[in-house]
């Protein structure tokens, strides 16, 4: 047999179990760091979709200070009052404060990992913006919010 039939040979054989194991070792070890960062972007989806409820809030709360001219007491529910989400706890407003616990359950949080989203009302003449702070896992918050320690 000649050289060129040898190579010729080895060139249609095909690859070697040894080079198959290498490529799914390198598959499998991109597959478990990739999978991770995933996750954290599917929770980062969720938590964005509590962010587009709580304008449904904020314009109400808007829209009574213009009525007003003073926050509201309590929670009121002019326009949108069926609002909801699965990832939505419970919404706390306290002190002005406007706060989203979000349900870490369909979050695929575990439960030891809590998230809230606390909107608070910046008033500056007749304007009335809004700052947005996050308590809990700070690594699936918005952003746009910032971190605050937890009390």
């Amino acid at each position: 047999m000649s050289l060129k039939q040898k190579i010729k040979i080895r060139i249609l054989s095909g690859f070697t179990i040894l080079e198959l194991m290498i490529v799914l070792t390198i598959i499998g070890i991109l597959t478990t760091l990739s999978i991770p960062a995933y996750k954290g972007y599917i929770v980062r989806t969720k938590v964005t979709e509590l962010m587009l409820l709580a304008n449904n809030y904020k314009i109400d709360i808007a829209e009574y200070y213009m009525l007003h001219d003073r926050l509201p007491s309590k929670l009121t529910r002019i326009y949108n009052s069926d609002s909801t989400s699965k990832y939505l706890e419970k919404v706390e407003f306290k002190s002005g404060k406007l706060e989203f616990k979000a349900n870490t359950k369909n979050l695929g949080l575990s439960k030891e990992e809590k998230l809230s989203i606390i909107y608070s009302p910046v008033i500056r003449g007749d304007t009335l913006t809004w700052s947005c702070n996050t308590k809990g896992s700070a690594k699936y918050a918005p952003t746009s919010c910032e971190a605050i320690a937890d009390a």
